[in-house]
């Protein structure tokens, strides 16, 4: 028996002695959560709301709980009786907002984020979050604002730097994004992310070798990350060295099957090697894959003239 269920089992005899404790429930319930127990841990947080309707904590914990399990309706009822009972409160509508952008209602999760900054000025990850949704919607020069804001209230909010870096990507400004970027892995040099999109930056002013190098960090800090393969794959092939982005692009396949563009890349270099109808079997299948896929289209339509 471990140290947890040690724990679980003092709880439970203190609740023989005092049954109507509902930090009692509410620290039981925790530990069912940690440890994945989470119909035992809803027991708990509920019984914990009947003694005290209006007991923040064991909200927090059933609304956790119901997330885990993938009931994101009932977890945002929970958030919404808080804000009822705490309407000061940010952190509520921050995670109520999370719920609803998980859930794909963007607006709703708009104005919480908006409502938790407005209670709580320096909340820096609802900046954040809040700038990755105008992102999600294509208003860049809003999540750029947003991110902004989160890195003024907290320099080393590393997410809001790699975020910012993307959206300078997205705006033009590559050496805007670089600064940013590289900020970003001096903060925390683990997080394979930023090295990625500084390699997109890079790649985009050519600066091919060095995209590279990132692509490659990323790919040694996250094995499984198939857009890492794609595009180092790309800055190899725009080094002419066809072979490593071949390599690339099969072991990005390897790992996701149904990753479309690197088919359209793979053929890219058959048809450089006026291997044609290799060329289309590859088109073909990336746009099996992703019907909406321009660049895959006009490769294919230039293969097939070729064959003519």
């Amino acid at each position: 028996m471990g140290k947890a269920d040690h724990a679980i089992g003092d709880y439970t005899e203190a609740l023989r002695l005092d049954p109507n404790n509902e930090n009692t429930y509410i620290r039981r319930g925790h530990l069912h959560l940690q440890m994945k127990q989470y119909d035992k841990a809803l027991v708990d947080f509920n019984k914990a709301i009947k003694i005290n309707p209006s007991c923040s904590l064991a909200y927090y914990g059933k609304a956790e709980v119901e997330k885990n399990q993938g009931k994101y309706e009932s977890a945002v009822r929970d958030y919404s009786e808080l804000i009822t009972c705490n309407p000061g409160e940010a952190e509520p509508y921050y995670r109520r907002g999370n719920l609803l952008a998980a859930m794909g209602y963007y607006e709703r999760a708009l104005r919480d984020y908006t409502s938790a900054i407005e209670k709580k000025h320096d909340f820096s990850d609802a900046y954040c979050n809040r700038g990755i949704l105008h992102a999600k919607k294509g208003n860049f020069k809003k999540a750029l604002s947003d991110y902004t804001k989160a890195i003024r209230k907290n320099p080393h909010h590393v997410l809001s730097l790699n975020n910012r870096g993307v959206a300078y990507i997205e705006l033009g400004d590559y050496s805007a994004a670089i600064r940013d970027l590289t900020r970003a892995v001096q903060i925390d040099p683990e997080y394979p992310f930023a090295y990625f999109n500084r390699g997109n930056a890079r790649k985009k002013i050519g600066d091919l070798k060095n995209a590279v190098a990132d692509f490659t960090k990323c790919i040694e800090l996250s094995p499984g990350y198939v857009p890492a393969y794609n595009n180092r794959g790309i800055a190899l092939y725009l080094l002419a060295k066809d072979d490593l982005a071949m390599e690339d692009y099969n072991k990005a396949i390897e790992i996701d099957a149904n990753f479309a563009p690197a088919y359209n890349n793979r053929g890219v270099l058959f048809a450089k090697k006026h291997k044609y109808r290799e060329a289309l079997r590859e088109y073909d299948r990336a746009l099996a894959l992703k019907k909406n896929f321009p660049e895959a289209k006009k490769n294919r339509a230039n293969a097939i003239s070729k064959l003519r």
